[in-house]
């Protein structure tokens, strides 16, 4: 499903300018770095713009700023290094972390679709010990940077850090077909007011999608189960619910229609994220007060649209 959420598609090319797209993603997480005592330091040389897909090359990015946060969980100290430049005819932006590193055993297969050794060897106690992979982040990483005629390369040692390094051709806009397009506008920011629940039981979307609104400023708590999260509506005043329809416990529908039957409680707007195997027809859509219904896949521009007509 996160495969779903953040697939490669044939993609919106651009003459992309790296470090712009580098630190877009870096902004992303910020906030949430910060706030966990990260030390960011950078160092984002200009670079030739280079046709790209900004979108795709941006969720690389923002998909290893995650995982070296969550590698840095244990870490009194926490330090991440982000650079880009240009190297032997190549652009290239790396990131290294001083977290909890790798063995070569885990290096040889982190690409793999599916596989995940997050949080497993963290003592019991441990914080990170909590964290779990779906395995498919890195996949996707993988391929994406391949469709850009690049590699991506880990070096890792276990308890010293990690560093991603990510390569792509520096090309002009005359070696290949270039249709003539322009970057999606962002959508504005949240503007800091709003209070947002996610219900889901991937983390990583979770990560993904709190680092986005909590750096507008907004209010994030995301939870995996929906007696939980139907409690949190009792409790306090939620403004959006963002809702994946596929849940191991409680199904979406029936979160939504308890949701409904809550007593005394202003209701929250909600955002219905769904799949391939199951979506809300009409007359569910409307039953439910449900105010946006976002098909996977979808871009974390088209969430941040629906947030603020939401909010606005």
């Amino acid at each position: 499903r996160l495969l779903d959420f953040a697939c490669p598609s044939s993609g919106n090319w651009t003459r992309g300018d790296l470090p712009t797209v580098v630190r877009g993603a870096l902004d992303m997480m910020r906030h949430e770095m910060q706030s966990s005592g990260v030390e960011i330091v950078e160092d984002l040389r200009p670079v030739p713009p280079t046709p790209m897909d900004e979108h795709m090359i941006g969720q690389v990015v923002l998909n290893l700023l995650i995982n070296a946060l969550h590698a840095m969980t244990d870490r009194e100290n926490k330090r991440l290094e982000l650079s880009c430049g240009e190297e032997s005819g190549k652009l290239f932006f790396r990131v290294a972390d001083n977290g909890c590193g790798m063995d070569e055993e885990t290096q040889k297969q982190i690409f793999t679709p599916f596989f995940s050794r997050k949080g497993e060897h963290s003592l019991t106690e441990s914080p990170m010990r909590k964290l779990r992979g779906s395995g498919l982040g890195l996949s996707i990483c993988y391929t994406i940077v391949k469709k850009h005629d690049g590699q991506i390369e880990c070096k890792s040692e276990p308890e010293k850090g990690t560093v991603f390094t990510v390569r792509i051709s520096l090309r002009k806009a005359t070696d290949c077909e270039l249709p003539e397009c322009h970057s999606a506008e962002l959508a504005p920011a949240a503007s800091g007011f709003g209070r947002m629940l996610i219900l889901d039981d991937e983390q990583d979307i979770c990560d993904l999608i709190q680092s986005v609104f909590v750096g507008d400023g907004m209010e994030v708590e995301s939870l995996a189960d929906g007696h939980q999260a139907l409690q949190r509506c009792a409790e306090k005043m939620i403004d959006i619910v963002l809702l994946d329809l596929q849940m191991p416990a409680m199904d979406g529908v029936t979160f939504l229609n308890r949701l409904r039957k809550l007593p005394g409680i202003a209701q929250p707007k909600v955002i219905v994220m769904s799949g391939k195997t199951r979506t809300l027809n009409a007359f569910e859509t409307e039953a439910y007060n449900v105010a946006c219904v976002l098909e996977k896949p979808f871009a974390i521009n088209a969430l941040r649209k629906a947030v603020l007509s939401c909010l606005s």
